[in-house]
């Protein structure tokens, strides 16, 4: 059994605790005796989500910036330890929800996100961040491709085959995450308080990528800005679930896509007629409207 928790020495130098894990503690199964700890090198975990591989028998992890691990199961030893993607010049490895996902072509898929960091170079890209979307090799860690996002990367890769395409895809979820919801006597109407007084609209997107190169497919669904500066169903004080944008996606066995998002929909996305090209129009996109959680 394998869990992640904090650890007697877990520290974070910020005024408000966001969560995460700084070890990895494996347990024997019938009796619960710890078997060994794992310290997250100079990081954390957030979202854990550990996969396990044979050959030899080992935990595929990645940590709140993105950075993959192989941890051996019978004694806890680093196996490997894989690079971050390098973002533009400037930029430096960032928090993400994200997280490291096995497919079955022996590559892990991992989900980081990047922030501007140099104010040498520019004080107007101060917060700027973007994210990456990142192929490794099982079995050594080596990097095999990495593509830039055009926003923040939300959740972890999903992969599978789509609709009725016989090629292996990976699909994320993108975009701007909702915030904490405001007191009373701070809230404002639903599309009110963004930057420069401009309406709220947090946008988002599905994309899927080609699993081998990392390339684009065509298929992705855009769903309607959320207008809410937090997500559905949060509030002040007594309800503040602060999802991510969106949730893990899964495909299932014909190719459909399904997956939480920020609005409180669930999504159910399959390109039916084989073009590689989601069309709401056409039937291909349907959602079920959960409310807040």
């Amino acid at each position: 059994v394998l869990v992640s928790m904090r650890g007697d020495q877990w520290q974070t130098g910020l005024p408000i605790d966001f969560g995460g894990n700084d070890l990895v503690v494996a347990l024997d199964g019938s009796g619960g005796e710890i078997l060994w700890r794992w310290k997250v090198p100079n990081s954390t975990v957030y979202n854990f989500l550990g996969s396990v591989v044979d050959d030899p028998p080992s935990l595929l992890l990645s940590t709140s910036e993105g950075r993959p691990y192989r941890v051996r199961l019978c004694d806890g030893a680093t196996l490997w330890e894989g690079p971050l993607p390098e973002g533009p010049p400037g930029y430096g490895a960032s928090f993400s929800n994200g997280g490291l996902v096995v497919a079955p072509n022996g590559w892990a898929y991992v989900t980081s996100n990047v922030q501007w960091q140099d104010a040498a170079l520019g004080q107007q890209k101060k917060h700027k961040k973007m994210g990456f979307l990142s192929a490794y090799k099982v079995e050594t860690g080596e990097l095999m491709w990495s593509r830039q996002q055009t926003s923040l990367t939300a959740n972890a890769p999903s992969v599978g085959t789509l609709g009725s395409m016989d090629r292996l895809s990976v699909v994320i979820g993108v975009g701007a995450a909702p915030g904490l919801p405001l007191p009373p006597l701070l809230s404002l109407p639903d599309g009110a308080g963004g930057s420069g007084g401009a309406p709220v609209a947090l946008l988002s997107q599905l994309v899927a990528f080609d699993a081998a190169t990392g390339e684009p497919t065509g298929w992705q669904y855009t769903p309607q800005p959320h207008r809410k500066a937090f997500a559905e169903g949060d509030s002040f004080p007594d309800h503040i679930c602060l999802p991510d944008t969106w949730s893990n996606g899964a495909i299932d066995g014909a190719g459909t896509y399904y997956v939480g998002h920020m609005s409180g929909n669930m999504f159910s996305i399959r390109d039916a007629n084989g073009d590689g090209i989601i069309d709401e129009a056409a039937g291909e996109v349907s959602k079920y409207y959960g409310g807040g959680g």
